[in-house]
């Protein structure tokens, strides 16, 4: 098992526990504040016991909480400033997709993997996930709307951050969630097809996104472009995922024309984004050595 593999693993289940604990802290380490705080209401000075809520009071009332805080955060994100500074966290709820992200990148070698047990783990993580992420949408929201929003959101983040892993990451994490909302969202060929000839990067990257929820030799024409004619290295790099997906569906035209692409698309010159030096390059290779002939 690759070790990225293997780490997203790891990482994906320690998520997914966490989103799973609703039960509160241990009980001893209530019932021990709860000590302490009754007990630093009294004072006893002069031979005389004196009752008043002081600073270490409040202190200890607020350490009863702390835990509650602490999940809050690694939930929803946020911070909290202290004399040395602020700590931060991103929040579970946008590190999940990004997880789930990394598993959808090796989905080919999962398959490949002799342990049926590897698989069993694969799925279970991924159906858990994708109902977390699911649960996010708002009561009331359709599925649709959600999509969409996410495709602005995508917009924004290519517009506000320079390029380079961490906003790749992101972007990654947003094409996740698409991918899962799009499979409740019942998007027709019309639908997609309108959405991808839209201006916006956004939608386009939501019609890939779609696409591989559903992996749909129809709408072959609209990955073989995306590939052939992205307007963004991350599009190209989606649509080569999805077409990958897709090789064992299409015919064999269909195939002839998805190498003659990726070909195009290794040989150098302006327009040429498929570099020997990029994860595409060997992703398409991967592609190519499927298609064979």
């Amino acid at each position: 098992m690759p070790n990225n593999l293997k780490q997203g693993l790891d990482s994906l289940k320690g998520v997914l526990k966490l989103l799973d604990d609703r039960s509160p802290s241990p009980r001893c380490w209530y019932i021990t504040l709860a000590v302490v705080a009754v007990i630093s209401v009294f004072s006893y000075s002069e031979g005389k016991f004196e009752f008043g809520v002081r600073a270490y009071t409040l202190i200890t009332l607020v350490m009863m909480w702390m835990p509650y805080l602490l999940k809050l955060l690694a939930l929803m994100g946020g911070g909290i400033k202290t004399a040395a500074g602020e700590i931060k966290t991103s929040g579970l709820a946008e590190l999940l997709p990004q997880l789930l992200g990394v598993i959808n990148e090796y989905e080919r070698e999962i398959l490949q993997d002799q342990a049926p047990t590897t698989q069993a783990l694969i799925r279970t993580l991924r159906d858990k996930a994708e109902k977390e992420i699911a649960a996010t949408v708002e009561e009331g929201q359709s599925f649709k709307l959600a999509c969409q929003n996410l495709a602005t959101d995508y917009d924004a983040l290519r517009k506000s951050q320079p390029s380079g892993l961490e906003r790749t990451q992101a972007m990654s994490g947003i094409a996740t969630q698409m991918r899962v909302l799009a499979k409740k969202a019942d998007y027709q060929t019309e639908d997609l097809q309108t959405l991808y000839q839209d201006s916006s990067g956004g939608n386009r990257v939501l019609t890939l996104s779609a696409i591989q929820a559903v992996s749909s030799p129809e709408h072959f024409p609209m990955v073989l472009k995306s590939i052939g004619q992205s307007e963004s290295a991350f599009e190209q790099h989606l649509a080569l995922r999805v077409a990958q997906t897709m090789v064992g569906d299409i015919d064999e035209e269909a195939k002839r024309q998805l190498k003659a692409t990726i070909e195009d698309q290794q040989s150098g010159g302006e327009g040429k984004w498929i570099t020997k030096d990029s994860d595409r390059y060997r992703l398409s290779q991967r592609i190519v050595q499927m298609i064979g002939g």
